[in-house]
């Protein structure tokens, strides 16, 4: 064979390579925008609107690999590599992927667990030992929330499902308790009628039940002094901060002291 003839089958098979290059990132390009204009349709129609929000996030996460993942394997195939191929390389190497990704798998089952059992949905608030925050979203693999201060947290989803959660949203109401520490030497009848007159101010707490002071205990000093009463779970800060203000003030306008804690101390001399 001559030079001549192996330079121009080296110049074919470059040029092959070329047009295939070109074709896959020909295909990279439209195939890209076709999933954003896929997932942009997704999330603006009228059906998907209708799903519940936690599932939503979920689902959509969950087309977008799916779609990479046949944008990925077309590109291959143009590239010249057989899809049986494919299959078969996926095939021999589920068992390693497997192991080394047995924590995203994890994840991947919690965030199914979440959506099946649904402990909580998004826009509600929850909280745990190591975190706690609004709910944003329900993902294949994390869970995001939004804590007060507008800081994003991103649990892993099997996080969550082992940990201990408390859902401060999922009931419509709440009960509010507030606790005061009286000089053991005030009409405490005084302070309960301060306390409800003040309460009886705002409409947005629930009459039934009713609110109530309890004394829940006596110290040689201090009697502790409890409202206790119930309100809508959106109303529950305002309230708290208002009615912890307003009371405090009426207590001092009716001479109703917090003693503050005090120590005695003895010197010896010899």
């Amino acid at each position: 064979m001559d030079f001549s003839t192996i330079w121009q089958t080296f110049v074919s098979a470059c040029m092959q390579l070329a047009w295939k290059l070109l074709a896959a990132l020909l295909v990279l390009i439209v195939g890209n925008l076709i999933i954003k204009l896929v997932l942009h349709i997704f999330k603006k129609s009228k059906g998907v609107g209708k799903i519940d929000p936690t599932v939503r996030g979920f689902a959509l996460s969950f087309i977008k690999i799916g779609l990479y993942a046949v944008l990925v394997t077309v590109i291959v195939a143009i590239l010249g590599v057989e899809t049986a191929s494919i299959i078969a390389v996926f095939a021999s190497c589920g068992a390693a992927i497997a192991l080394a990704l047995q924590g995203s798998l994890a994840n991947f089952a919690g965030g199914i667990m979440l959506l099946i059992f649904k402990p909580f949905n998004v826009g509600e608030y929850i909280d745990a030992p190591d975190f706690g925050g609004t709910v944003s979203e329900i993902g294949i693999f994390y869970t995001t929330l939004i804590t007060p201060d507008n800081k994003h947290i991103t649990v892993p989803n099997s996080t969550i499902l082992n940990s201990v959660i408390t859902n401060y949203s999922k009931e419509k109401t709440r009960r509010l308790e507030i606790e005061w520490f009286i000089d053991c030497r005030a009409d405490l009848a005084e302070v309960e009628r301060i306390i409800l007159a003040e309460v009886a101010k705002h409409d947005n707490v629930i009459d039934e039940p009713a609110p109530a002071v309890v004394v829940k205990g006596v110290s040689e000093t201090a009697s502790t002094v409890a409202l206790r009463l119930w309100c809508a779970g959106s109303d529950f800060w305002s309230l708290k901060f208002a009615l912890t203000k307003e009371i405090k003030t009426e207590f001092d306008k009716n001479g109703i002291h917090i003693p503050h804690r005090q120590m005695d101390v003895s010197i010896k001399k010899d």
